[in-house]
């Protein structure tokens, strides 16, 4: 190739090619223009410049190599008049013929997805060659040999077909040892070796150890204070990690001032309090507390609790406890049970069974009614299945990735008869029914510029039996859901939704914010009836010394009604790590 570049520098060194010129690609052998060099020159220009003209050359070349023509190469290029001629070796297209290996490496070359069948008499080429390499090379190093060498060996050319011996050097079985954590984290090493898929006495991954330092970002309580080391022996890899504590519980509350609809002119207030402890036991272990009361005379109150790699596996168990009850109407108490599958960083599958009982507290009225009333004592069995999926840069102000929570579950539903109402509303009814029920979450944040977030988020439900009361239906409106509305206001058997919102971040932990909440609702627990309420608002989140407050002011529209102002939502809020 250089001597093909001296001959293009002698060529153009009188004077430029000018832009008419054409180019032609012959054989050198027989002076034809076969098919192949025609479709090669079409559409490449003769630059001026006899440098990007001989590394363009150098291009078409490699693409024929590329294609199997391992012979291919640039005899000499000539002009005569306005005429380009390059005179091309191409040689013939050398295939794949018979690629062997011993006994005892056939395994492992079927494990790595090299088989011969599926490259014989295909176009040979340094591309085919590397990435046959490539396989077996990545299974040995996900697989206990990371220095593991590879080559061909007895090759042999028959009728431009190649035939080899393939050898593999395995090296030396190299298995994690127990890891050495330096620093302040206060972190079960069992669970640091789950977590990060380090188990000692495995075989070394190398794909493990690339995720190392993702997976360590994701870990809420600690930080790396410097990056890993890895020393390896002659049969060992142990792995140095040097974590520095990070506070991860959390305790936060939110105070809203809403108008009050049963009297005019005044205000209610509801309040939200949430304590996560995290980590307090050092096996990354979540005990949750939330107590709120989103309307006059209603509490709810919800306890969750996981543990996750049990007895050093990678699954968990979690708990979830839930009490609500709505003024004098109604008290629903849930229960759950759940075992988790953990897959990479905080994302996980879920099996989990639950019983949802929901009861009357008052019956006055009903002892007369003649049809079946809007709320009921019911008693629901469900079995399901989850996933959590989680990848992002920063839980409390994140910049990038996403957040998918999705769950579905199918059990028994029996409505049980209430002795204070009158009994004959229960003729004809089905009792005991099948029940469908379905729910996700999502939010994807990305960056907009240098301190724009873009933040999307989707939500939805679906409840199926013949007949739902209103004691039983899926609860929107507020600050996690619907801004704009009441807590816990409007009601529905099914709903999708979402919510558009900016931010222009301030520093880590403060930004400013302004949003777009939409979703379709319906209810066929009385009939058939649906809405598709919206709001929108403002807010400003920022950090102080005693925690990080935010406020949001949002305003919204339902059932055809206007937007008014003095119906405005308010929302304070305060979250402090420890």
């Amino acid at each position: 190739m250089n001597r093909l570049i001296a001959m293009l520098l002698l060529l153009f060194a009188a004077e430029k090619v000018s832009s008419q010129a054409s180019l032609r690609f012959v054989e050198s052998n027989s002076g034809n223009e076969s098919v192949l060099l025609k479709r090669l020159a079409a559409g490449m220009p003769l630059p001026s410049d006899s440098l990007k003209f001989a590394a363009a050359l150098r291009s078409k070349q490699e693409q024929l190599i590329a294609a199997g023509y391992l012979e291919a190469s640039v005899d000499s290029t000539t002009r005569r008049d306005s005429v380009c001629t390059t005179w091309w070796h191409t040689g013939e297209v050398y295939k794949w013929g018979e690629l062997r290996a011993s006994m005892e490496q056939e395994p492992l070359l079927t494990e790595a997805g090299v088989r011969d069948k599926l490259y014989r008499s295909r176009p040979m080429s340094p591309a085919a060659i590397a990435q046959v390499h490539r396989k077996v090379l990545v299974w040995c190093e996900n697989n206990g040999y990371p220095f593991a060498m590879v080559r061909f060996d007895s090759i042999t050319v028959e009728d431009s077909r190649m035939s080899a011996l393939y050898q593999v050097d395995r090296g030396p079985l190299i298995l994690f040892d127990t890891a050495e954590v330096k620093g302040t984290a206060k972190l079960s090493k069992a669970y640091l070796f789950n977590y990060l898929s380090l188990r000692p006495g495995t075989p070394y991954s190398q794909v493990s150890v690339r995720k190392i330092r993702v997976r360590l970002k994701e870990l809420p309580f600690v930080t790396e204070a410097r990056p890993f080391e890895l020393g390896f022996t002659d049969s060992t890899a142990r792995p140095v990690f040097f974590l520095q504590q990070k506070k991860a519980s959390q305790f936060n509350g939110v105070i809203g001032v809403l108008p009050n609809n049963a009297e005019s002119g005044k205000v209610y207030v509801t309040g939200d309090l949430r304590l996560r402890l995290h980590n307090v036991f050092g096996h990354a272990e979540l005990l949750d507390f939330n107590w709120s009361n989103p309307q006059p005379r209603s509490q709810d109150l919800k306890i969750k609790f996981s543990y996750p790699f049990l007895f050093d596996m990678p699954f968990g168990v979690d708990a979830d406890l839930t009490l609500f009850k709505k003024d004098t109407i109604f008290l629903e108490f849930f229960r759950q049970l759940g075992l988790r599958y953990y897959l990479q960083g905080n994302s996980s599958i879920r099996a989990f069974a639950g019983i949802r009982s929901s009861n009357l507290i008052s019956t006055v009225g009903y002892e007369n009614i003649t049809t079946l009333p809007a709320y009921a004592d019911i008693r629901t069995v469900q079995y399901g299945l989850g996933t959590m999926l989680e990848r992002i840069d920063y839980r409390l102000n994140p910049r990038r990735g996403f957040v998918l929570d999705v769950s579905a579950s199918a059990g028994v539903r029996t409505i049980t008869k209430n002795a204070k109402v009158n009994q004959e509303v229960y003729d004809g009814l089905d009792l005991r029914t099948t029940q469908y029920r379905g729910e996700v979450t999502g939010d994807v944040y990305f960056p907009l510029g240098g301190r724009g977030v873009i933040n999307l988020n989707v939500l939805g439900g679906l409840l199926e039996s013949p007949t739902l009361f209103r004691n039983e239906l899926f609860r929107l409106g507020g600050l996690r859901t619907l801004r704009g509305f009441d807590e816990q206001s409007i009601l529905a058997s099914r709903y999708i939704g979402g919510r558009f919102e900016t931010r222009f971040i301030l520093d880590q932990n403060s930004y400013l914010l302004a949003f777009y909440n939409r979703a379709y609702v319906e209810d066929r627990s009385e009939g058939f009836s649906s809405d598709d309420p919206f709001g929108f608002g403002a807010g400003l989140t920022f950090d102080s010394r005693i925690g990080i407050f935010s406020f949001i002011y949002a305003l919204g529209s339902r059932e055809g009604n206007p937007v008014e102002f003095r119906s405005g939502k308010i929302h304070f809020g305060i979250l402090n790590t420890f």
